[in-house]
């Protein structure tokens, strides 16, 4: 974590994909700077990597335009200290969005229902929750329970904690099972995960098969 304070207003360009002038504060005339931290640019930067463009609906917000009851924001926001963002996707959910944050190492993530399209990303302690002020317990994972990326090649008799791991990125890049529903993402490896499985492998000129070797799964993340 390295925050920094920047001019307000300025245009500076933090990664590829991310300007200063996305995150600075909404409000008029109530501060002249911009905090920052270049460890969660970084992170931003992973997850448009993976989905092209993402929209900054919030960055940085001084105490004064965070306490507007039109902004809603929480006391102590990480939006206040430079580590957090508010993001949507044109065409993915705010599950997906949480799911790939918490895959790239994002710690602190929430969704909310009202906001079907937006998730809230920051550094930090780990924190997840879903509705402002439902936090959920520690151990929460977007992605259902224990997962592992793994290194060599996964197959259905894999360990479960392997097969989420599969399952979680096919969810974010949109594949659906053979029942054309959203896949889960269970650690099971049944005929939905394969259906999209194969799905993938085929857009990527490879053959079906019931594996996902090395080049495949550094593919699927990449």
């Amino acid at each position: 974590m390295s925050v920094k304070t920047y001019k307000k207003g300025i245009n500076k360009q933090l990664t590829k994909n991310l300007n200063l002038c996305e995150i600075h504060c909404h409000g008029n005339g109530c501060c002249n700077k911009t905090l920052f931290d270049s460890e969660l640019a970084k992170l931003f930067q992973k997850m448009r990597n993976v989905l092209g463009p993402l929209t900054v609906e919030s960055g940085y917000r001084c105490e004064y335009h965070n306490s507007l009851p039109s902004v809603g924001g929480a006391k102590g926001s990480g939006h206040c200290k430079g580590m957090a963002l508010d993001i949507t996707h044109a065409q993915k959910s705010s599950k997906q969005l949480a799911i790939l944050a918490e895959l790239v190492g994002i710690t602190r993530i929430g969704i909310y229902d009202s906001k079907a399209k937006m998730a809230h990303i920051g550094t930090g302690t780990k924190c997840h929750w879903h509705n402002t002020g439902n936090y959920l317990p520690t151990s929460h994972s977007w992605l259902g329970g224990e997962w592992k990326k793994p290194t060599l090649s996964v197959t259905p008799k894999s360990d479960k904690k392997y097969i989420r791991w599969v399952q979680a990125w096919l969810y974010v890049r949109g594949y659906k099972g053979k029942n054309g529903k959203t896949l889960k993402i269970d650690g099971n490896w049944g005929a939905n995960t394969q259906f999209a499985v194969d799905k993938f492998r085929t857009d990527n000129g490879w053959k079906k098969a019931k594996y996902l070797k090395a080049k495949a799964l550094k593919k699927l993340c990449a």
